[in-house]
């Protein structure tokens, strides 16, 4: 049975004995009390960390599933930040045979604890948070699914909004739009009953596949919401 704080304190005074020096020795009726508090604790799942070789550096470097890295000396290496366009990542600089190499730490992670039979090229931060390196927040991922996942149509629409452009700047900004799109031809719209896809639903409203592409990308829809005048369902 446990006790409140305000009880514990005050059995701890009333059955603490102490000696010459004031240090304080736990009489029979005092560890009984820490023992009653300490099973009303409850216990927290942790998550075991683990360690493996890093791939090429056997012996003298490890990584954690909590991407940590750390020397044969069991010392943890200090990341550094690499500022990309929209997010950070955490690097380190490994040393092998007095030559120095920089890692990204989320790489060394996947490569260690994720398996990649696919041999997928990218990987992707779930949270999109660059810097957390744990190994549940990590997926191997192709470039498509990369560019089209959580807010990156947002960030990149954000980053070009009011810039005058290069020729360069827009093909790769319109082959990033159609990446996307690419990616997402399975999806399917409820319309007059039947679920259609982007072009299949531009030929019954006898309008361009562009035209809703550029109408989902903007507003997460293919259907105004001013209006049912395209026999949609409206939101």
């Amino acid at each position: 049975m446990g006790v409140d704080n305000k009880e514990f304190a005050r059995q701890m005074r009333k059955n603490a004995i102490t000696d010459s020096n004031g240090n304080i020795i736990c009489s029979p009726d005092l560890w009984e009390l820490i023992a009653s508090v300490v099973e009303d604790v409850p216990t927290a799942d942790v998550e075991e960390v683990k360690w493996k070789a890093i791939d090429g550096y056997e012996g003298l470097y490890e990584v954690s599933t909590f991407g940590q890295v750390r020397n044969a000396k069991g010392q943890i290496l200090k990341p550094y930040l690499k500022h990309e366009k929209y997010t950070s990542y955490k690097k380190v600089g490994l040393w092998k045979e007095g030559k120095y190499k920089q890692f990204s730490i989320h790489r060394l992670v996947a490569q260690a604890f994720i398996p990649n039979e696919n041999n997928l090229p990218i990987i992707n931060h779930k949270d999109e948070d660059g810097t957390n390196n744990i190994v549940s927040n990590l997926e191997w991922c192709d470039r498509s699914y990369n560019a089209t996942y959580g807010n990156a149509i947002k960030r990149l629409k954000k980053s070009i909004k009011g810039r005058t452009l290069s020729a360069a700047q827009k093909e790769k900004i319109s082959n990033s739009m159609k990446t996307t799109r690419r990616a997402n031809t399975k999806l399917k719209f409820e319309y007059n009953g039947e679920m259609l896809s982007i072009s299949e639903l531009a030929e019954k409203l006898n309008i361009k596949p562009a035209t809703l592409w550029m109408r989902y990308e903007r507003t997460g829809s293919v259907f105004l919401k001013s209006a049912k005048m395209d026999g949609g369902k409206e939101e």
